[in-house]
């Protein structure tokens, strides 16, 4: 959900679960697990708003009321709802939340574009191939820094809208339509399956959709929203195949599940990834691909990102 960073830091004279003077820390991370569960009166729903587990938001929840020392939340088997300590605190934070996250982009950007910075955003797991790219261009045209930053699909969207990015290397299915956003296509990407070197399904040439039948499969965020991942579930709830998907933006976590047997994963493999140990790589069938590519703002007039599209795209 983000990087740790203090929204608050304070000192109570006042006792609370954990005694006297004591000093209290409350993050950002431990905001936005309050106004998702807040606003969606469901942990799972506040989950899947934050694109995390369902036991990371209770976990940041129960955090925030131990250090507050009261209860934030009133859970029953249905639902949660706020408190009256909850709603106080949760009516008083949001505006000084936005009021933070607004002060933290107005630096970023003040920075960044005072010192001439084109912000790249990637993803961590397809890293090589852009900062590939952005090294020769750093290369060509050494007069312009550039800076790269790993982000998740949502915050990356987020923070391209904001303008805390200048462009975002991403699959073309992330982007939905979004007004104001300009994408181009960089490459094509073969959709293939991944499991560990001893499972069976290992020796084949290829996988198919009856392949998935009583299997886990874990599909990256990245390309979960793509028209190629739809019609693949709908392909296979069509011919009532058995599977459990998982839409997973944690791939250390989809690629351990991998090489422990537990799933299969979905990965778009192409020239800007690279073999992983232990793991084997089937193509799928019937052939899909996936477009991966750059998105920025349209009305983003930003030189050097002007000169960073010449020279992907010129």
């Amino acid at each position: 959900m983000g990087r740790f960073l203090p929204i608050a830091k304070l000192t109570s004279t006042g006792a609370n679960m954990r005694g006297k003077n004591t000093q209290i820390n409350i993050t950002l991370t431990q905001i936005r697990a309050l106004m998702a569960t807040a606003e969606n009166k469901s942990f799972a729903k506040a989950a899947e708003t934050l694109f995390v587990s369902q036991p990371t938001v209770s976990y940041q929840i129960k955090i925030l009321e131990n250090e507050l020392g009261v209860q934030l939340f009133a859970r029953d088997a249905h639902s949660v709802e706020l408190t009256p300590a909850g709603l106080m605190f949760y009516s008083s934070i949001t505006g000084l939340y936005e009021k933070t996250t607004q002060l933290v982009r107005d630096v970023q950007q003040l920075d960044s574009h005072s010192a001439q910075t084109l912000n790249i955003g990637v993803h961590a797991a397809f890293c090589s191939y852009p900062c590939a790219i952005v090294a020769h261009f750093n290369e060509m045209t050494p007069e312009i820094k550039t800076s790269v930053r790993s982000l998740d699909s949502i915050p990356s969207l987020q923070a391209l809208r904001r303008g805390e990015i200048d462009i975002q290397f991403l699959f073309r299915g992330e982007l939905g339509v979004e007004e104001g956003i300009e994408f181009a296509l960089l490459n094509m990407n073969r959709l293939c399956v991944n499991m560990r070197k001893s499972d069976p399904l290992a020796a084949q040439e290829i996988i198919t959709l009856d392949d998935f039948r009583n299997r886990t499969v874990f599909i990256p965020v990245q390309i979960s929203y793509s028209r190629e991942i739809v019609e693949l579930r709908r392909m296979i709830a069509k011919r009532n195949i058995p599977v459990e998907f998982v839409v997973n933006e944690d791939f250390s976590r989809g690629f351990t599940s991998v090489r422990s047997g537990e799933a299969l994963t979905l990965f778009a493999m192409g020239d800007m990834t690279e073999p992983i140990p232990g793991i084997a790589v089937i193509p799928l069938s019937p052939p899909t691909t996936v477009e991966y590519g750059v998105a920025w703002k349209q009305d983003n007039q930003f030189p050097p990102l002007r000169a960073f599209l010449d020279y992907l795209l010129g």
